[in-house]
């Protein structure tokens, strides 16, 4: 089994991904479950967009460079199941408009 690291937790315990499991796929019977499905990711593409505008902001500054600010933010999309969710497409016009002035 080929394990990723997510990030280091407190103390010496690492978190694997392979331990959260993908978001599940099935797709939802009713036309309310659907609906919630639908407000939860764009909230979550909202907060996606703060954490981006965030980072890009530390690109402006000279903290990080602007590449690895951007791997960070595609990362964490990745990892929480943000692109199977809404699509790549979604998640790359996301970011592009968070970093598109650094």
């Amino acid at each position: 089994m080929n394990k990723a690291v997510l990030w280091p937790a407190i103390g010496s315990r690492v978190i694997w991904v392979s331990q959260i499991g993908p978001v599940p796929a099935e797709p939802y019977r009713t036309p309310e479950q659907q609906a919630l499905r639908e407000r939860y990711s764009e909230r979550q593409l909202a907060i996606l967009a703060m954490r981006a505008s965030d980072l890009a902001e530390r690109v402006r500054f000279g903290d990080i460079e602007r590449v690895d600010a951007v791997d960070m933010a595609y990362s964490a999309a990745l990892i929480v199941g943000l692109v199977d969710q809404v699509g790549d497409d979604a998640v790359q016009i996301v970011l592009a408009n968070a970093f598109g002035e650094t």
